[in-house]
């Protein structure tokens, strides 16, 4: 992660007035991971969804017809958006299951990406280090 306390603006939606809930149930939209040095786990949009809806775990996972364990792993990211979870999210929630899919699919991208740089940072400063 970057050390800053900045924030690349290319890669955040911006803000228009919609809730949440209304900017996921319309198109997806686009932005681009790569510019972003940092990411949210799915979990983060299905707890912004139930504080808006004054939700409890247990009444998401019964409108989802999911476990009350699936929906908090997923808010915990311990439980990665299965094709199934997606379908039951987006019963409980009417965000589209390709919509949290793709959110599952740019969280891991992304994850995987920082994980990667972070890992490269950290052998080349060990390596300058062992040079000294």
């Amino acid at each position: 992660m970057s050390e800053q306390n900045s924030i690349n603006y290319d890669c955040v939606i911006p803000d228009d007035g919609r809730t949440l809930g209304e900017v996921l149930a319309g198109p997806l939209y686009p932005f681009d991971p790569d510019k972003c040095d940092w990411y949210v786990i799915p979990g983060a949009t299905l707890e912004d969804l139930m504080e808006e809806r004054n939700l409890t775990v247990a009444e998401t996972a019964a409108r989802s017809g999911l476990s009350p364990a699936t929906i908090w792993g997923v808010l915990t990211a311990e439980i990665a958006i299965t094709e199934e979870i997606a379908v039951g999210l987006e019963k409980g929630t009417g965000i589209s299951s390709r919509g949290w899919l793709k959110k599952q699919s740019n969280y891991e991208r992304q994850k995987t990406r920082l994980d990667t740089k972070q890992q490269q940072q950290t052998s080349q400063t060990l390596r300058a280090a062992a040079a000294l």
